[in-house]
């Protein structure tokens, strides 16, 4: 998906209705205010500005667009709000090309494999073999010295 499609789906969608699904919103010196879905609080910090099309939680730092808190609030990959929010308001797949690119740029990273270091070897002088220690621990290296 290209910028223009995401910027269509953001402008599509009112970020303060959407929101007020999920937050009690008020009206309070130019934005709306609510008690932050994504960590308890009792005074409102989070604050929805309609005009940017955004959301700041001013607690917990939490903030962005409104497929950035479908994301989080679902917590589901960008790519998967993306999707939800483009289902949800029919917006037609055909205007949203394959959401390939973005899934990957957005996919988290697989876990390096686990390697394992010698930091060091000792020599057992009972046994006259010598052993590596590395981060998981002693481990038999070779049988003679």
């Amino acid at each position: 998906m290209n910028e223009v499609d995401l910027d269509m789906l953001k402008e599509r969608i009112n970020i303060v209705e959407y929101i007020g699904q999920f937050v009690h919103l008020e009206f309070n010196n130019g934005e709306w205010w609510g008690l932050c879905p994504f960590h308890d609080e009792k005074t409102p910090s989070f604050d929805v500005n309609e005009e940017k099309r955004s959301y700041y939680c001013h607690g917990c730092k939490n903030g962005g667009t409104i497929i950035d808190f479908a994301s989080n609030y679902y917590k589901i990959s960008v790519a998967q709000a993306i999707e939800k929010l483009a289902e949800e308001f029919k917006i037609s797949r055909n205007k949203i090309p394959s959401l390939m690119r973005i899934s990957k740029k957005f996919a988290p990273k697989k876990p390096d494999k686990k390697v394992i270091i010698p930091t060091e070897y000792i020599e057992d002088p009972i046994t006259n073999t010598k052993n590596r220690i590395s981060k998981s621990g002693l481990q038999k290296a070779s049988n003679k010295a």
